[in-house]
């Protein structure tokens, strides 16, 4: 769809010469960079960021060169007819390439069925549950199951051991949610910053810093999303772990806890029973 547009934007902006749509061309193209720039380096949950305006952006385009094209009062020409043949050609290209290309998918990547369909529905009941502090049982288990068969055919997915640790912990199942969040930090990069701030390294060296530790840099990206969603308890649960297991501060640990039990972060539980075994 970026590459249509690029395309579509550069011939409607060479097909008009009324200057205001040339700058809404402009203003399109440039409003659409601006979200793939921004895009490239955050990290948002699905759902967090309805992409509304984006797709506007990408609809106005095409619009701006559909105007322009249309001769005033001349009605659209007829449609040459096609033979059966060519038509069902038509039709039938595209649905292969599409069931060859879902094919190399399912063989590449096999928990993906699975973990997508997990995912949606976890993203889903996870956004009602921290509104409402509540979860449906039969909703838990129809976003667990498919989660847990994608987890066993690829058991090193940080990204779903981190569903499967918060699933479980509004399940009230703390013991599983926080072994989930521990192997969550155990599958962590060696080099966070190459994953989640790749400038930072060269902000550093400008800066005359010297390199921290990966646990270090680790403990700094967790603190970002402290800040960022302060009421969710797994934040504060995933830099606990980390002062606990890696850098053998219990004390420190205790304090995160602390605070997330301050700020209300939700669920409670699963920072009350962190709290219990370190005590």
């Amino acid at each position: 769809m970026l590459v249509a547009f690029a395309l579509t934007a550069r011939r409607a902006y060479l097909a008009t010469v009324d200057r205001e749509l040339r700058a809404l061309v402009v203003g399109l193209a440039a409003g659409v960079l601006g979200y793939v720039g921004y895009g490239l380096v955050d990290t948002v949950t699905l759902g967090a960021k309805p992409a509304g305006a984006l797709f506007v952006m990408l609809g106005l385009a095409p619009a701006i060169l559909a105007v322009e094209r249309a001769p005033v009062g001349a009605q659209a020409p007829a449609a040459p007819r096609e033979s059966r043949y060519k038509a069902a050609r038509r039709v039938a290209v595209p649905l292969a390439s599409l069931g060859i290309l879902l094919l190399a998918v399912a063989l590449a990547a096999p928990a993906a069925p699975s973990l997508n369909l997990g995912a949606i529905r976890a993203h889903k009941l996870l956004v009602n549950a921290r509104a409402t502090g509540s979860v449906g049982r039969g909703d838990l288990e129809a976003a667990l199951n498919p989660l847990r068969r994608a987890a066993a055919r690829d058991p090193g997915n940080v990204y779903l051991t981190d569903l499967l640790g918060s699933l479980y912990a509004w399940q009230g199942d703390y013991e599983a949610a926080l072994d989930a969040l521990e192997r969550r930090v155990m599958l962590e990069p060696e080099n966070p910053m190459a994953r989640y701030a790749p400038w930072m390294p060269w902000l550093r060296q400008l800066q005359g810093q010297t390199p921290s530790s990966g646990w270090d840099d680790l403990l700094w990206v967790y603190g970002h999303w402290q800040n960022r969603y302060p009421d969710r308890a797994e934040g504060y649960v995933r830099s606990a772990i980390v002062w606990q297991r890696y850098k053998a501060e219990p004390g420190r640990a205790q304090q995160v806890l602390e605070t997330g039990l301050e700020k209300g972060a939700k669920p409670q539980g699963l920072l009350t029973y962190y709290r219990s075994q370190l005590e």
